[in-house]
Formats: structure tokens, sequence, C-alpha cells
């Protein structure tokens, strides 16, 4: 007992905290994080099993603790492992991993919890709760059931295990993805090779070069680091004249974990054979099935959106280089916080210092109302690091808006970060993700697009080309987002993992349908 207080006191993840202390975890610290974490949880629900009743202060403040809990530090954990990966993180994220999962089982197929929120339903007070208590007390019993709660014996055994592997197979398959992504560089000391490439994409080469030991690198006279990271790879997909270097970073990027040490072929496999049993089951006929419970659409609804949109977008320009001075990030986040301030009324400023970080790139803020209280806060992490941080761009709670504390988010973008003295100077692209849309397309090109040195607005033959440009090659685009929903559907509803068709067979049948020039014979990188 003496061991477990002392080992809570030092452990950050173990402690009463406003903020996570991400500047003082580290990997030695989850292990033994998450085994005091479970070990009082699972005193905590065995306490609540006992004294369970249907009632809404009895049963459901009492678990929403629980989950909290859990959610908060296994989210913390999750947070890091991806922008701040690292083999010990790694390690000590596979060791804990079953155990979470194992607890979340436990929790999820507890009969007496299930009962309880049954037993409210069924009561004769139903008729008195409010639509939002209803839909979450009808939310928790579907939960329940999809978690297994019904099974029993062999089949509540076999469920658990494919919960198991599932978990761990995805973890890998992400893994894979990162390390394949990051072991592509490709060292250029000859200037004709990055002929084309804009000064924004080399001064970031440069800075890789230095960083990887080059001390002299610079933008215009090398030597250069080019990566399959979206910043480098996407400029030299649309700016190399060299043919032969930008084909053999496609073939790269189509190429990822699909052989070797990092092959997901074989594990994408795995993940749908068990993700069919698990469905199988449930009583479902396919994964797809068991998924739409919990959504509004229907297969057969989604199958004609889907065809629509193709038929659409089948029959259905601007240089992003010349934009980057006007989109710097501190000034499209200005623009971005006048933008917020105007629809919602609230205040968003920076708060670096109040929260500790755990990359110096990171920034805080604080969301306050019009009498100037904070009502939120949020960590905005812009910057692609190819070593350590997944790629993709995403939000997340990291703490929820319960019991007296103030909700918290991560903000996590791969842009183009600062080279020398130059801020992030962003392309459209990246603007809009950020900007979450295109509606907002007008304010953003009129607020927040301004040049980085000079403050100028952007030319008006510059805005009006762009908005020409909102279109231009929506078709195809719009035809490759269809590809990977296609798939994604088939996948989860027709596909027999070995059967005659393997998940790349499937992928090229549909892309006949929804990419206008044929796929190479040896793309192969699917995203589950």
């Amino acid at each position: 007992m003496v061991a477990m207080e002392s080992s809570t006191q030092i452990n950050p993840l173990l402690q009463d905290f406003k903020f996570p202390p991400y500047d003082a975890i580290k990997a030695h610290h989850v292990v033994p994080g998450i085994h005091a974490l479970l070990s009082q949880l699972e005193n905590d629900l065995v306490e609540l099993e006992s004294k369970v009743e249907p009632s809404w202060s009895k049963l459901v403040h009492p678990l929403e603790k629980i989950i909290d809990r859990l959610n908060v530090v296994w989210g913390i954990v999750c947070h890091l492992n991806s922008v701040k990966d690292s083999p010990q993180l790694r390690l000590a994220f596979q060791e804990v991993q079953p155990e979470v999962v194992k607890f979340g089982l436990r929790l999820g197929q507890s009969k007496s919890i299930y009962g309880a929120f049954k037993a409210i339903q069924e009561s004769l007070d139903w008729h008195t709760f409010s639509d939002a208590k209803k839909r979450v007390v009808e939310l928790k019993i579907k939960e329940a059931i999809l978690n297994g709660v019904s099974l029993e014996g062999d089949k509540k055994e076999q469920f658990n295990k494919i919960q198991q592997e599932s978990e761990k197979l995805s973890v890998k398959f992400a893994e894979n993805v990162k390390d394949a992504t990051s072991k592509v560089e490709k060292l250029i000391t000859n200037k004709k090779d990055i002929d084309g490439l804009p000064t924004t994409t080399l001064a970031l080469a440069g800075q890789v070069a230095a960083s990887k030991g080059h001390e002299n690198a610079t933008a215009e006279n090398g030597p250069w680091i080019l990566t399959l990271d979206d910043p480098s790879f996407l400029s030299i997909m649309q700016h190399a004249k060299n043919r032969s270097l930008r084909e053999e970073f496609y073939r790269a990027h189509v190429t990822r974990a699909s052989y070797g040490d990092l092959d997901n072929i074989s594990i994408i496999d795995q993940i749908l054979k068990l993700r069919l049993e698990k469905a199988k089951l449930l009583g479902y006929n396919n994964y797809a099935e068991l998924s739409m419970t919990t959504k509004m659409a229907t297969i057969d609804k989604a199958e004609e959106l889907l065809e629509n949109l193709r038929t659409a977008s089948w029959n259905a320009a601007i240089q992003e280089e010349e934009l980057r001075p006007f989109f710097s990030l501190p000034k499209v986040m200005e623009g971005l916080f006048k933008l917020v301030k105007m629809l919602f009324g609230v205040d968003i400023e920076s708060a670096d210092g109040v929260a500790p970080v755990w990359n110096s790139d990171v920034k805080f803020y604080s969301v306050k109302d019009s009498s100037g209280n904070p009502i939120s806060y949020f960590y905005f992490d812009p910057y692609s690091r190819p070593s350590e941080k997944q790629g993709g761009a995403w939000m997340i709670e990291a703490v929820y808006p319960r019991h007296a504390k103030l909700p918290i988010a991560h903000i996590v973008c791969n842009q183009t970060p600062p080279v020398g003295n130059k801020p992030s100077l962003m392309t459209f692209q990246e603007d809009e993700s950020l900007v979450s849309g295109t509606q907002g397309i007008d304010y953003t090109l009129t607020s927040m697009a301004k040049h980085y040195e000079t403050g100028e607005n952007l030319p008006e033959n510059v805005y009006l080309r762009l908005l020409e440009a909102r279109t231009f090659r929506a078709g195809p685009l719009t035809l490759r987002q269809l590809r990977c929903a296609k798939v994604d559907l088939e996948l989860h509803t027709k596909y027999f993992p070995g059967g005659s068709e393997s998940v790349h067979d499937v992928d090229k049948r549909i892309s006949k349908t929804t990419e206008t020039i044929p796929l190479l014979p040896e793309d192969k990188f699917l995203i589950l």
C-alpha cells in the first residue's frame, strides 16, 4: 500500500491536474501508471456494481467518473504515442494496451450496470426523463450489447479474443504506416535534380539535411533531404521538373507498408476477418451492418449516395506557391480568431506557459466568454515532425467537460514548419484544413490572407483566380475520396478474407470507375 501511494505521488499520470502534465510524462511512467489506474478503477467498478441502483445519481454519475478517468489518462498516453513516438514509449504502450482493452471489456460487459440501465428504461419514471437523458440511457444499452454483454461461454471468450487481437493489429498497422513513411529519405546534392521545387520546399529540405548532420546545408546550395512527409512529398509531385524524381517518390508513396517487415497487406486481411467474426457473433451479417447501428445511414442508402456522387463527379488554376506568403500561420490564426469571435462571441487568447506541452512548437490557447472567463482550452500542434508524429490532421478531446472541469482539446496538423527566420507559410490547402472547410473561404481570403512581410492584402486578381480554382479538378478529387469510401464499404459488406479476390483486387476493380488514370500494378497502399 505504501509503495502504491509512493508510486502515485511521483507518477504524473496519476496526479490530479487541471492540465495534462505533458512535460513531465516519460515512457517509464506508462506501465506503472496504467497498472495503478486500472487497479483503482477496478475497485471503483466493483463498488459501483455492489451498490448500483437504477437512478441517474447512483448510476450515471459514478459510471461517468470511471469512464472519464480512464479516457483522460489513457487518452494522454495514446496522444503522446501519436505525436511523440519513441521506441521506449511504443514498448510501454504495447505492454499495457491489452490490460486497458481487458478492463474496457469488463466495464462494457457488466451485467449489473446493463441491467440498471434497462431498469431505468422500463421504469414508470421513464416518461419524466428529458430527451437528452433518454438518449444517454439508450446509447448505454446499445453500447453494452455491441460490447458483448449478452454473450455467454465460448462466444464471450471468442468475442474478447477478437477485441484484443483487433486492437493489437490496429496499432501495428498505424506503426507500420508511420515507419514506412519516415523510412524514405533521399539526399540530393545535384541542383539539377531539384529543378522546379519552390524555395519553401528547398528551405525545408535544407533544414532537414542540417538536422541529419549536414551542418552547412542551405536552401540555395544544398545538400537537400526530401521525404515522404506531406509538405515535402506533395511539393515534389506538384512542382518537380525531374520526372524520375516524381516517379520515385510516387512509387514509394503508393507502396508504403506493403512489403518487408512493415507489410500491412496480411494485417488488413486479419483485421477484416476479425471484424466479420465479431459481427457474426453479435448477430449481424457483416461489419458494416454492425457499424451502421450507431449511425443514421443504412448500407443501401450509403451505396446509393456513393454511386450518385460517382456519376456526377465522373461527368463533371492557380499556383499554390504564390499564395504562401499571404498565408503565414500567425496571420491565419489571427483571422481565424476574429472569425470565431464574430460567429460565437468568444475570444481566443494565447495561454502559453499555463499548461505543459509535449514539444516546443505546441501552442496553448484559452477560449473566453464575453466576461473574460475561461470556458475551454485547446492545444495546437501545427507542424510536421516525421520522426515522431503520425501524419494527417485531427481534433480530439483531452479532458471532458464534466464534473466541474473545463473541456480541453487537441488540434493536430502536419503542415510546413517555419524555416530560418520565416514563419510557417501555408498552402491554401493547409489553410482550408485548419479552418475546416471552404464555407468560410471568402472571409478567409479577405481577412486572413495578408503578406507576412508587407501586410499587403491578397491581390484581387489572385483572389478571383483562387475562387475560380475552387472547382478545378473537383471531379477527379471527389472520385478519389469516393474510391476510398466504396472500397471501405465493400470490404465490410461483400468481401470474404481468403476468397477469390484480395483486398487489392477489390481496390483495383473499384478504381476502374473512380479513377481517371489507372492505378500502377504495385499500388497497394490502403488505410482502414
